[in-house]
């Protein structure tokens, strides 16, 4: 266990009442027209839908080989949680209905097969579920920091699909582009063959040069995870290496993900435009990108508002003047055109036909 979890205020801070979070549904209108009806559609009721337990265990960062080196980058010392019930048997029955509806309107992109981005414009249910205030409360309490669900809508809510390729990973090792998210099971992998959810027990760096060495993560320091349909993972997305394993039998497998940040506009930014770009429409990622940043700077402007006195000095307000024009810049940087959409990923794509080095057994080669 790491550490005890503590409650959290999430009441106030990035987001206010005029972010229009509750605008998702006008919004989807002008964006999609593939939205559930309301007959087949029904809303989230979390005292009937959620059925919230606490995780059993939890990995810390330190454990998976990252040290104090990357504070300045982490909003939590918790690296991901094991998995734990989140869903009633009816929010189960009544999410996957919805995404068996939805998979219709599934995309692909480098490192996934089948997919489906947008799910809180799509679905009233969805809409509930990925916002719903007390799981807010849950993920903030388990990781010691104050979340709301993320600024960025697209980030709500993206679904995975088995492929129907047998031997196909339904994700690629990779980090999130975001810091804080939970991979919720709707559908039972305990007895899949295959399409286990995988962490590497290795920092996102370390990952990176094995790929770039075309060596393949070694097999004893990955660690696997099937639950029932219901369940969910807690992670730090961010620097958790981790992959959908393929499946090796036919089955339906179909993973919910959906993402917070922290409510304090000064923790480090997580996304990019640029990996964006590559899942969604150029439309979509500058305009929820802008409104994105835009929050995040109205609560800095906020906060030095609040923090004004005619007892400091000129440094003082330099200071944080200098950073508010600086987080902006950078916001205005990573939109600019010249960064084309790309996904990153370390490999996996599958666990037979990939024609690469285990890194185990190159290193016992070396030894001899």
């Amino acid at each position: 266990m790491v550490g005890a979890v503590q409650d959290v205020d999430v009441t106030s801070g990035f987001i206010d009442d005029s972010y229009p979070g509750h605008d998702l549904e006008e919004r989807g209108k002008s964006l999609y027209k593939e939205i559930l009806p309301s007959d087949l559609d029904i809303p989230f009721n979390p005292e009937r839908h959620l059925a919230l337990q606490d995780p059993g265990r939890f990995v810390s960062l330190a454990q998976l080989g990252y040290d104090d080196s990357i504070s300045h980058r982490t909003v939590s010392h918790v690296a991901y949680s094991t998995p734990f019930r989140m869903l009633s048997d009816e929010g189960v029955e009544v999410l996957q209905r919805v995404l068996t509806l939805l998979e219709k309107y599934s995309r692909s992109s480098e490192r996934i097969p089948s997919m489906v981005r947008g799910g809180v414009f799509r679905s009233q249910f969805i809409r509930g579920l990925a916002t719903d205030p007390s799981i807010s409360q849950f993920v903030s309490r388990h990781f010691n920091v104050s979340v709301v669900p993320h600024t960025i809508p697209h980030q709500l809510a993206h679904i995975n699909y088995a492929p129907k390729e047998l031997g196909r990973a339904v994700d690629l090792w990779h980090v999130d582009n975001v810091a804080l998210d939970y991979v919720l099971f709707t559908t039972n992998t305990l007895d899949l063959e295959g399409g286990a959810f995988e962490v590497f027990r290795g920092t996102r760096e370390e990952a990176a040069l094995l790929h770039s060495q075309n060596l393949s993560l070694p097999p004893n320091r990955i660690d696997q995870w099937k639950a029932p349909a219901g369940y969910a993972i807690l992670q730090q997305g961010h620097h958790v290496v981790h992959r959908a394993a393929p499946l090796l039998a036919p089955a339906k497998r179909v993973t919910f993900v959906n993402s917070f940040v922290p409510k304090d506009p000064n923790f480090p930014e997580a996304s990019a435009p640029r990996i964006l770009r590559a899942v969604d429409d150029e439309n979509v990622v500058a305009t929820e990108w802008a409104l994105h940043r835009a929050l995040r700077a109205r609560a800095q402007l906020n906060s030095l508002i609040a923090q004004s006195d005619y007892s400091r000095p000129t440094e003082f307000y330099l200071e944080r003047i200098k950073a508010i024009r600086d987080d902006l810049t950078a916001a205005y940087d990573l939109l600019l055109p010249e960064n084309e959409g790309k996904e990153d990923h370390f490999g996996g794509h599958h666990d037979t036909k990939e024609k690469r080095v285990d890194a185990s057994e190159n290193q016992e080669r070396e030894e001899l």
